[in-house]
């Protein structure tokens, strides 16, 4: 698990170095293709390199991991997590199963079951599956409090939703996409001031923050989660 708060095209970079120089070292490091499919998946959210093909990239690299190392938990949840983005929904959970079969108390397994399961419409398991990466990894709260508060969202517990993504902020000063949805559940909770406060808050940190273009990146399975999240930034009267 590579950890961080911080990140950018020098870090990816460099990241992608190191890996590349152990497979150079070692070809049958799985846990260094998995480190690749890991960075090539974050290009594919932050638009490092601008390659339109960089979660193909990650899979690649994934289905690597686990042909060298099939019984690595690290291989089998990043690919759950490329599974969450091409909108397998079921293989990633199948994958997080997967690696928490290998090691029961593998938090960030349990951190993406929890994104899994609240795209597939089941957020009171997520938040179970939260909980327990939470307990186990403390370390990692900066991440996993932004899944926490995306279930309390689509559960429609919006005071939970806005305590966990305050605190991620807290943790990630620099995050845009927790912005966002804390704008939502306030904008379904009427503290409309605030929602436009936050809302001002994020465009200064990120000029080309699109709700809809978040939205739409989302693999929700049922189209009436995600519109709860668009309901929420029309309640505060914001457009993009």
């Amino acid at each position: 698990m590579i950890r961080g708060t911080k990140w950018s095209r020098e870090i990816f970079e460099q990241a992608v170095s190191l890996f590349r120089r152990a497979i150079e070292l070692d070809p049958n490091y799985a846990e260094a293709y998995a480190g690749l499919a890991m960075m090539h998946n974050m290009d594919f959210h932050n638009k490092w390199t601008g390659a339109t093909d960089a979660l193909d990239v990650a899979a690649r690299f994934a289905a690597i991991a686990i042909e060298k190392g099939p019984s690595v938990p690290f291989a089998h949840w990043i690919t759950a997590i490329i599974a969450l983005w091409m909108k397998d929904i079921d293989r990633a959970k199948r994958k997080c199963e997967k690696a928490l079969a290998l090691s029961p108390n593998y938090a960030p397994a349990y951190g993406s079951l929890g994104f899994a399961e609240t795209y597939a419409g089941n957020p009171e398991a997520a938040v179970a599956a939260i909980e327990r990466a939470l307990r186990l990894d403390p370390g990692l709260a900066h991440h996993y409090l932004h899944v926490q508060g995306s279930a309390y969202l689509v559960a429609g517990k919006y005071e939970a939703a806005v305590t966990s993504f305050r605190e991620r902020i807290r943790l990630m000063p620099g995050t845009d996409l927790s912005r966002g949805l804390l704008v939502s559940a306030l904008g379904h909770l009427g503290e409309i001031d605030e929602a436009r406060r936050v809302w001002a808050e994020l465009k200064a940190l990120n000029t080309k923050y699109s709700y809809a273009d978040h939205l739409a990146r989302l693999p929700f399975v049922n189209p009436a989660d995600a519109e709860r999240i668009k309901e929420g930034f029309e309640k505060a009267g914001l457009s993009d």
